[in-house]
């Protein structure tokens, strides 16, 4: 994984502690103007990104080591418990949230859940991230590629964003969970979107599946 943090006593603590973890192996740190020239040169499975000074700046990075091939996951570690930027975040192509105050055991823990595939963003979070945000008005763009949608792809989105997983959509739509797999791909592919949270963070601004009441959590599984 790469480290990328404006601070150097908090990239160097960070490279110390993860270091101590034989299952972690930090190829780099970087400040995090370099990062996207980092990743690329060493194919991290992992980017820890921090967000300051600039959270323009640091928005910017997350799209670009989103565009990289192959795409490391990103979590970018962060002071502000600010929603809209935390959705921006995860629309940008973040993969995991982190308090900088979270605890040594959480973020292994995290960037272990990462490494593995999966996203990172406690439940409360994401439930206080959907109930804070309202549908918006979306792009061009953003509305055509929604608008390419199925019926039925529609309902199934509507279940991502109620938290269900794929074996209770399997069973509320009474499809195979290989076509429900299949039909979360194919929105994956339509709204541009690379994770059930990125893309849960979008319906909601599209208006679909508002349910700030649904368990969070199985909205991070597979």
């Amino acid at each position: 994984m790469i480290v990328a943090h404006d601070e150097e006593l908090i990239r160097s603590g960070l490279r110390r502690l993860l270091e101590d973890h034989d299952d972690i192996t930090v190829r780099d740190t970087c400040r995090r103007n370099a990062v996207v020239d980092r990743a690329t040169e060493h194919q991290p499975h992992v980017v820890l990104l921090g967000d300051e000074p600039s959270r323009e700046e640091a928005l910017a990075s997350i799209t670009a080591l989103h565009a990289l091939v192959p795409r490391p996951k990103v979590a970018l570690l962060t002071r502000t418990a600010d929603l809209a930027f935390a959705a921006d975040a995860v629309l940008a192509g973040a993969d995991g949230l982190l308090r900088h105050d979270t605890s040594q055991q959480n973020l292994v823990h995290a960037l272990r859940v990462l490494c593995a595939g999966s996203s990172v963003l406690p439940p409360a979070a994401f439930r206080d991230l959907l109930a804070g945000l309202s549908a918006t008005a979306l792009p061009a763009e953003v509305r055509g590629r929604a608008a390419t949608l199925t019926s039925r792809e529609r309902g199934v989105l509507t279940l991502l964003v109620r938290g269900l997983s794929n074996a209770e959509m399997s069973r509320e739509l009474r499809l195979s969970r290989a076509t429900v797999k299949g039909h979360i791909s194919n929105i994956y592919a339509k709204l541009g979107t690379a994770n059930r949270v990125q893309t849960a963070v979008l319906a909601h601004r599209m208006g679909v599946g508002h349910s700030p009441a649904a368990d969070p959590q199985a909205a991070l599984g597979a």
